[in-house]
């Protein structure tokens, strides 16, 4: 059993571990004192370490968010403002410079958002055109094809792989190991659609469909994640697709969706860490009164973090 809290100091406290590894990538990285200072190397370690922590809260009060919100798209709205908002602070603050190439976490949950949203109403769905019954296993083979694709060839998991298997004392040629699953999507993708043909054959064809293009909005969700290069990439939008899937146990919600944190990157394993806070959560949302507050902190920690770095350290 976790600590009893309430969704305000479950926010409390996802600032804080965002603060403290934003720290560390703002100063301790990007002002290269990790290069300058052997100690702050470990230092940096420690605080991003930390830091590991913030996202899975931020997911699983996402989850919350959409079940209990009375009006989904003035929710999904204000996810875009605040990205949308944040998008140049965070480029200025991490990266210096304007760019494309990395979009904030922000736009990384509204994705994931948007995703478990169309499944939401996939799910709900009673009647589907002929058409769509006789698409639905190609879609769900394409999909699951692209999940196990993006989970398991891209350069992220790559590092993770070598650099799990040097803790273990044998370093596995990673590139080489990988290739591997050029091959294997193709087979999990195959194999995915098989299991799913073999549990849904005593669903009606509606209810099959339902379950089929909810489980295809998943593949769709994680593509966009890759595609538009936000924080955490498809990695965190599947994150946010496996809390919705497990949101009826607070435990087994935050442990399913630190897998794919983890496959992102090694230090994702302190995801797992998570459940100490969101077990034992309440259900309630606590005394706000400010609640746009804990909006306004993403973008205005970040500026003042990059303004620190610049009057300090000159970069």
């Amino acid at each position: 059993m976790g600590l009893s809290l309430n969704g305000k100091q479950l926010k409390i406290l996802a600032c804080v571990f965002m603060l403290t590894d934003h720290v560390g990538a703002a100063i301790f990285e990007t002002a290269h004192l990790t290069v300058k200072y052997p100690w702050a190397n470990t230092a940096n370690q420690i605080l991003r370490g930390v830091g590991r922590l913030a996202l899975p809260i931020y997911i699983f009060l996402l989850i919350e968010g959409f079940v209990y919100t009375k009006n989904r798209v003035r929710y999904g709205l204000s996810l875009l403002l605040l990205a949308l908002i944040s998008e140049i602070p965070f480029d200025l603050c991490f990266y210096r410079v304007l760019t494309f190439n990395h979009q904030n976490t922000i736009f990384m949950l509204l994705i994931g958002y948007v995703t478990i949203w169309g499944m939401h109403l996939c799910l709900k769905q009673k009647n589907w055109h002929t058409a769509f019954q006789y698409l639905k296993y190609p879609s769900a083979f394409l999909s699951a094809f692209y999940i196990a694709f993006s989970l398991f060839f891209k350069t992220e998991i790559r590092s993770t792989i070598k650099t799990l298997s040097g803790f273990l004392g044998h370093e596995i040629d990673a590139f080489a190991y990988t290739q591997a699953y050029r091959y294997a999507s193709f087979a999990i993708g195959l194999l995915a659609v098989i299991v799913l043909f073999f549990i849904l054959r005593k669903k009606t064809n509606d209810e099959a469909c339902s379950i089929l293009y909810a489980f295809s909005l998943a593949g769709l969700g994680v593509f966009a994640g890759d595609m538009a290069r936000v924080d955490y990439l498809g990695y965190g939008v599947l994150a946010v697709v496996l809390a919705y899937v497990f949101r009826f146990n607070y435990a087994r919600r935050t442990l399913v969706m630190a897998i794919p944190l983890t496959l992102h990157a090694y230090d994702g394993l302190i995801s797992f860490f998570t459940v100490a806070f969101t077990d034992g959560y309440t259900g309630t949302r606590g005394n706000i009164r400010h609640k746009y507050l804990f909006y306004i902190f993403y973008p205005a920690h970040i500026m003042v973090l990059m303004t620190v770095r610049m009057v300090v350290f000159k970069i």
